[in-house]
């Protein structure tokens, strides 16, 4: 059997077991399990397409390393999901959603409101003074000369994550309002979220239909559903075929070589602008192929903990570590393998194997148990009282789990975003208990 036929062989079972994985956990889903099926998605359906309509394995023609890449991550992501069943059931109930709908929908509607306002803010702000509104590379940017601040990439990624636990709140107010204008929001939000590309958009959708089925009492995996699926699909790929258009009509790169050209009548029915976007893309798995390959058959040394380190720094502010320089991880990776630098699909698994090789079958549980025991924990303790801070660091959890194409340093990201959060969320809260200790501000209130 060639390497493409083992490709779809088993993008196709991981496929299969991901629907059975769904339909047998639908009553008892939680944000680990969401994360699985995201896995599913993205080492399943991703590589299935890639094997049928893309170049598949044709370049990367190893059979027993295409079998190793899906293999590998088919269990690390196993072992994590059976470790983490083994906490305390006070911890992992907490994330589970039914619990967090319901939590959810007691955050105030005013603070929701105020963080849409400076969202929207913030991204118009982005756009005027670095004529940034979609999501492009670094490397991208650098070629016409455009360098970010640092403040703006670190309060960029912060926005980010707001952005999608204010648009978790708007999903739930639909469900238990009924209200016109939370759709109206819903639509705003998912403009927000096309502009950064599909994986975002397919996100937002996703995460929509998963809380629809369970207001509704659906099973979204059970086959009398699959046209659910199927209805998620079309205006998926009529979106993708206007984005892969309009997104080059913004693209400052393009701009600055003349090609700016878009109709909106025409990018609809542009099925070729999808089409080859997704062979030109790299498929997921491909860049834990490349690193397996260096190691196994070009004798790679590997740097175990070098880029974890060097990744580390970057989330530290230059006034902490002023001798630092910003190393972009796949430059690192490029730069350590001895591959062409680009804009590689990271993922946990080839981030792990390219820093520790093999030990990511154990690194890639003990990470995502770790990230799982933190959030449980704290969520735990604030959880009952404070449901405004339980949206954000859920919303932050989810968020982060759920965009599997990001490496594991993205944890420090996540840790840092929810430190922030959490002491501007108490530093109002004793703002307010000081206001009234103040007679004046006592009468007003």
């Amino acid at each position: 059997m060639d390497a493409n036929a083992i490709l779809i062989t088993l993008s196709f079972c991981i496929v299969v077991l991901t629907f059975i994985f769904g339909y047998l956990r639908w009553k008892f889903l939680d944000i680990v399990d969401l994360y699985i099926i995201m896995v599913g998605v993205n080492f399943g359906v991703y590589s299935f397409i890639d094997g049928v309509i893309g170049e598949g394995a044709q370049v990367f023609d190893d059979p027993l390393l295409v079998a190793l890449v899906h293999l590998l991550v088919m269990i690390e992501t196993g072992v994590a999901w059976a470790l983490i069943r083994l906490l305390p059931k006070e911890l992992w109930r907490v994330i589970k959603l039914k619990y967090l709908l319901t939590r959810w929908a007691q955050v105030p509607k005013s603070i929701i409101i105020s963080f849409f306002a400076i969202i929207v803010l913030f991204k118009i702000y982005g756009y005027y003074k670095f004529g940034i509104l979609s999501y492009f590379s670094t490397k991208e940017l650098s070629l016409i000369g455009i360098e970010l601040p640092y403040w703006f990439i670190s309060l960029n990624m912060l926005f980010d994550y707001l952005m999608f636990c204010v648009y978790l709140f708007i999903i739930v107010m639909i469900f238990y309002t009924k209200s016109k204008l939370s759709w109206i929001n819903l639509i705003a939000m998912l403009t927000l979220f096309g502009l950064y590309g599909r994986r975002s958009f397919f996100l937002s959708l996703f995460i929509f239909v998963v809380i629809w089925s369970i207001f509704r009492g659906v099973n979204l995996f059970s086959l009398k559903y699959v046209k659910v699926w199927v209805i998620i699909a079309v205006p998926f790929l009529v979106y993708s075929n206007i984005y892969q258009n309009y997104r080059l009509f913004l693209n400052p790169l393009m701009k600055a070589k003349g090609k700016v050209s878009f109709n909106i009548i025409d990018s609809i029915i542009d099925i070729d602008a999808t089409t080859e976007n997704l062979k030109e893309r790299m498929a997921m798995w491909k860049i834990n192929y490349i690193i397996l390959e260096a190691q196994e058959e070009r004798g790679k040394m590997i740097p175990y903990g070098e880029i974890t380190w060097r990744m580390l720094l970057n989330t530290i502010p230059k006034a902490f570590a002023p001798e630092k320089s910003y190393r972009n991880i796949d430059e690192m990776i490029a730069e350590l393998y001895d591959i062409d630098y680009r804009d590689y699909p990271s993922n946990i698994f080839a981030s792990f194997q390219a820093d520790f090789g093999y030990l990511s079958v154990f690194l890639v549980p003990f990470y995502l148990l770790t990230v799982i025991l933190i959030f449980t924990f704290v969520i735990t303790k604030i959880g009952e009282h404070h449901p405004t801070l339980l949206l954000f660091l859920s919303g932050l959890l989810m968020y982060n789990l759920l965009n599997v194409e990001a490496d594991f340093t993205n944890a420090f990201i996540l840790f840092r975003s929810s430190l922030i959060i959490s002491f501007i969320y108490l530093g109002v809260l004793l703002l307010h208990k000081t206001l009234t200790l103040i007679p004046v501000y006592k009468k007003k209130s």
